[in-house]
């Protein structure tokens, strides 16, 4: 970094006082103003499209305080990546402007405030019964100009007054109406208002005589609320009421309140005859608090002891247990309950009750089902052993036999059906290879360790440093030393070699500009790393539904045995990670991995 004296002079040091460098010119910036350096950094600089920037910040002066700055520049070289090189701009103090700007909104913050003010909504009208006078809040509930509201009558046809159920409003009834006939104030009038095109409106009027002449009222003042809101919930939530009333009559689960702390029963939904057998008289009337709990099963009123221990803990509950029903059957019931509060107190206990003994009954058969499961996987498991292990060993057997065969008798290793026989056990040996190290990774019990993913990237490119060159391929590691995931150290160095040697087999001969990126962010506790390439690219919709199967290839190559992906992704999940792919033929492919966040 290069400034000029000038640019000492702005801040009032020297150079002896600071030393030129990012680091040390972002620490004089203020901490608000740096997400505005970060952005150009993030946005700008690493697009070759962008290079203009500008930004005003605060710079913390030799004194102490701080000085705006307008920061003007561009990026004027970029290096064969696309990463800039060299940035040049200027830097201008501009802090009087500032300061006049500040003044300026704060000046024009509060007149906006002192205008748009509408709390307060004003009519005049005079003893004819004529609008003299609308303010501006006026005008927006009455919904006219202030010229075309003034002059108007009260009850003018434009619009029409109803009542909040929608039905005519009585013109005696009208809140100027009413002041002149009592020659008294009123308050809180509410009514409605039509307008010839539909237009609806729910008001209350607050006012009185406003001025008189030889004891007579001249005019009348109003003020005016619009409650078009306040009428529209409440009619929501009287339906919603009604509703709810509807609902609770059919529903088969009870809804059942008790005051507290007399434990008297305030309410309960008659549902509790379907539940119980007993109607809702028999908990309504003579309520007392033993009544339920007499019919809990004698086992589980140790359950119904500890909910009510959790209810005076928590302030809920929520158990499951068996109740008797008048017929003596026995039924399992959900129980939940919620104190509620008023001024901190508890006044009441409200709670639901579900006959839960149908899923009771389908819980204990998935019960046995899964039992079931479990023991056909783990003979599964035991077979698998046996294919993957045992097997191998005759294969290996096999093997030994023909090389001895053809060992000491040449002559009938040439046979046609002798090398078929050779050719056949070599594939079988390869298959209960591919077989052998499947089991391994579903049945691996290893815990995850937070890894370097630096590290294991950096040890893939050492390793494969020849592949690399031989390829005539750019390797571009953008991962950061700092960034760890929690995995299996040799799965995650499985995966990193499976699909970066993919990338670099797979890459397009055609192509001079051969590239392997692999990057990686965070986002929610989760690292994603990304491995694009753009060699010879994936056809998604041929084979996107196959592309992590068993034996599945998808380009001609000697290497090819369509293990690789099967492997990486049944390693990721093992983990608790996923693999994903987004490729294009003859654009190339990018895999992203999830795994979590070892920093975490």
């Amino acid at each position: 970094m290069t400034v000029n004296d000038r640019w000492y002079k702005m801040l009032g040091c020297s150079r002896k006082d600071f030393k030129p460098s990012i680091e040390n010119w972002h620490a004089l910036v203020h901490p608000e103003d740096m997400k505005m350096l970060t952005d150009i950094m993030d946005n700008v600089f690493p697009d070759p499209n962008k290079s203009d920037f500008y930004v005003e910040l605060r710079a913390k002066h030799k004194k102490g305080h701080y000085i705006w700055i307008l920061d003007r520049g561009a990026v004027v070289e970029r290096n064969q990546y696309g990463k800039p090189t060299r940035i040049s701009g200027m830097h201008m103090e501009i802090s009087k402007r500032k300061k006049l700007e500040i003044e300026l909104e704060n000046e024009r913050n509060f007149l906006n405030k002192v205008i748009n003010a509408n709390a307060l909504s004003l009519v005049v009208i005079n003893k004819s019964g004529n609008i003299t006078f609308a303010n501006r809040g006026a005008e927006k509930i009455l919904g006219l100009e202030k010229s075309k509201i003034e002059d108007k009558a009260y009850n003018d046809p434009i619009w029409q007054h109803i009542t909040l159920d929608d039905e005519i409003f009585p013109a005696e009834d009208l809140p100027f109406s009413r002041v002149m006939k009592n020659k008294e104030p009123i308050q809180d009038v509410q009514h409605g208002i039509i307008w010839k095109d539909g237009t609806k409106k729910y008001i209350s009027i607050t006012g009185g005589p406003f001025n008189y002449s030889n004891g007579e009222i001249e005019d009348v003042i109003f003020s005016v609320t619009n409650i078009t809101e306040r009428v529209k919930v409440q009619k929501q939530l009287d339906e919603t009421k009604n509703q709810m009333q509807s609902i609770l009559k059919e529903m088969d689960d009870v809804v059942w309140s008790v005051t507290l702390p007399e434990y008297k029963m305030i309410y309960i939904t008659p549902s509790i005859e379907k539940v119980t057998g007993f109607p809702q008289a028999y908990y309504l009337e003579h309520y007392v608090g033993n009544r339920w709990e007499e019919r809990v099963y004698e086992q589980d009123r140790k359950k119904l002891k500890k909910a009510y221990e959790d209810l005076d803990k928590y302030g809920s509950y929520e158990v499951e247990y068996r109740i008797r029903t008048k017929d003596n059957e026995l039924k399992w019931v959900l129980n939940k309950g919620t104190i509620i509060k008023r001024e901190g107190k508890p006044f009441r206990l409200d709670g639901y009750i579900a006959d839960i003994s149908k899923r009771k009954e389908q819980e204990l058969a998935l019960d046995k089902y899964i039992k079931i499961i479990e023991d056909q996987n783990d003979r599964l498991k035991n077979f698998t052993y046996i294919v993957s292990h045992n097997l191998r060993s005759h294969s290996a057997n096999i093997q030994g036999l023909m090389y001895l065969i053809a060992k000491k008798h040449p002559e009938i290793g040439e046979i046609e059906y002798v090398k078929m026989l050779s050719k056949a056990s070599n594939k079988l040996d390869d298959t209960l290879h591919h077989l052998n190290n499947v089991v391994s990774v579903v049945s691996s019990a290893e815990e995850l360790q937070k890894i370097n993913l630096s590290e294991v990237v950096t040890a893939f490119s050492d390793t494969f440093q020849n592949l690399i060159e031989e390829s005539k391929i750019w390797f571009l590691n953008e991962i950061s030393e700092n960034v760890y995931v929690e995995a299996v150290p040799a799965f995650l160095e499985s995966i990193i070699t499976n699909l970066l040697t993919n990338a670099i087999k797979y890459r397009d001969p055609d192509k001079e500009d051969s590239f392997v990126r692999i990057s990686s962010r965070n986002f929610n506790g989760i690292v994603i790393i990304e491995i694009a390439d753009n060699g010879l690219g994936i056809d998604l919709e041929k084979y996107g539904e196959k592309l992590f199967g068993m034996y599945k290839t998808f380009h001609a190559h000697k290497d090819s045995r369509g293990l690789g992906l099967f492997l990486t992704k049944n390693q990721i999940e093992s983990m608790g990670g996923k693999i994903e792919v987004e490729s294009k033929i003859g654009i190339g492919s990018t895999f992203k991995v999830f795994l979590k966040d070892g920093n975490i």
